[in-house]
């Protein structure tokens, strides 16, 4: 019989263990006999730490800054300092607003191809 089930999206069958599937996002192993239903696997999905739906889009992401440090013996050395950082829609809108107005560009500045490329880099 199919299965018709939305749950079955997220799980692949063990070749192993009949008794059981793993989730695709987390590799957890839920238990799948078809007398107790896909209960336990809906269950799962909407809590699965690793599944992209469930993923908080405030998250603060690790980040590298570049700091320069000069030695005790005279010598400037460039190191990667971490940082915590948080994308915010209306701060960088807020920021491109400002470097129009400030650096005197064009609005049609934000329609060049490189500065749209510039933009999507943020969404990856």
């Amino acid at each position: 019989r199919k299965k018709s089930s939305v749950a079955w999206d997220h799980f692949e069958t063990i070749s192993d263990d009949d008794s059981h599937v793993r989730c695709i996002y987390c590799s957890a192993k839920i238990g799948s006999l078809a007398k107790n239903g896909t209960t336990a696997m809906k269950r799962h999905t909407q809590t699965c730490k690793k599944a992209p739906f469930n993923l908080d889009k405030n998250q603060t992401f690790l980040d590298f800054e570049s700091k320069t440090r000069v030695n005790t013996d005279g010598t400037v050395e460039t190191i990667k300092v971490p940082k915590l950082w948080r994308f915010n829609q209306d701060e960088i809108r807020k920021a491109l607003a400002k470097m129009l107005i400030v650096d005197e560009l064009p609005f049609s500045f934000v329609k060049r191809e490189g500065f749209r490329h510039f933009l999507h880099s943020f969404h990856s």
